[in-house]
């Protein structure tokens, strides 16, 4: 009795042995055939300045154009800085998120004012290419008090992003040191508005 069990015993473990090889094997295969849809996150704690020279785009601090609020969407603004870093907004803000279309201008700049960070993209010029999912991988890797969004003022740029008063703004988007760039924005200018507001 003691020797049959042990060979049942055996032949459990053998067959544990190959179930769990097997699986190891088909676990190797998924990750080195996966591809991603967007690349990494980007690595934190690069100066900013250092980041935005790396990725080719520029920092701004446009001057501030007051904080005037507007009672009615209807109210257009015209902006002096594009994207625009402050000015005149509408009463209610921007909510935090991703969008595929884009709030109004008048509410994304009120949420800059609450220290909001806006992550644009140039619609006409961004394409099907890595830039959009990267962008959401890094959206999403930590959204607290950011929007994501289609740029809706024909700025001139291919990716922007955008605090009150300050913006990172890039003519080509050079992947992935463009994220690298936004992330180091972001832990910048986050929660550094005028207002603060949870």
């Amino acid at each position: 009795m003691n020797e049959s069990g042990g060979i049942y015993g055996r032949r459990v473990g053998i067959a544990l042995a190959v179930i769990l090889g097997g699986a190891a094997v088909v676990a190797v295969i998924l990750v080195l055939t996966a591809s991603p849809e967007a690349p990494a996150p980007p690595r934190a704690g690069v100066p900013l300045a250092r980041a935005a020279d790396a990725a080719g785009c520029e920092l701004l601090s446009p001057p501030n154009e007051g904080a005037r609020h507007t009672e009615s969407l209807d109210e257009r603004v015209t902006y002096k800085a594009n994207p625009p870093t402050s000015g005149a907004h509408f009463l209610v803000p921007a909510e935090d998120g991703a969008y595929t279309v884009a709030p109004r201008p008048e509410q994304t700049v009120h949420s800059l004012e609450h220290g909001r960070i806006d992550i644009q993209w140039n619609p006409k010029t961004a394409g099907t290419g890595p830039l959009i999912p990267g962008l959401k991988a890094l959206y999403t890797r930590d959204p607290y008090h950011l929007l994501l969004f289609p740029n809706q003022t024909g700025m001139p740029y291919e990716v922007a992003a955008t605090a009150w008063d300050h913006a990172l703004v890039c003519k080509t988007a050079e992947i992935p040191a463009v994220y690298t760039a936004i992330d180091s924005f972001i832990d910048t200018y986050r929660d550094k508005g005028p207002e603060k507001v949870p």
